[in-house]
């Protein structure tokens, strides 16, 4: 599995995934993209593309263990999430509970330009 991380300027991270996703990757990846904001970056603007990842068939405890880990992930805090890629329910489903409890703004779309003009539109 490979991705990239990149900063698009002090408040927008993309980070890009490649290959066979597994949860553990997605994990380690969500602390490095926290690291590539500025630390006064607010809110911080986050765009995931799933577009060429294919997701790995994991338990249903890989799954909490994601929400566990974005819900108590400081570096993700006061946020926008923009997903894009075609992925399933199962799949999207944990990242949108998470989402929904930390308390970000998240939107998934069809197309990664439509995804970094909504963040970058965003105040």
């Amino acid at each position: 599995m490979q991705h990239d991380v990149t900063a698009l300027g002090p408040d927008i991270v993309v980070v890009r995934y490649f290959g066979r996703l597994t949860i553990k990757e997605r994990c380690q990846t969500l602390v490095r993209a926290g690291r590539a904001f500025h630390p006064d970056a607010s809110p911080k603007k986050l765009l995931v593309d799933y577009s060429y990842a294919t997701p790995a068939v994991e338990n249903a405890d890989a799954g909490i263990d994601f929400m566990s880990r974005v819900i108590a992930a400081p570096d993700v805090d006061d946020g926008l999430l923009a997903i894009t890629g075609t992925l399933s329910a199962d799949f999207l489903n944990p990242v949108l509970g998470a989402c929904a409890t930390k308390g970000l703004t998240c939107r998934v779309f069809s197309d990664y330009d439509l995804a970094l003009d909504w963040l970058r539109r965003a105040p």
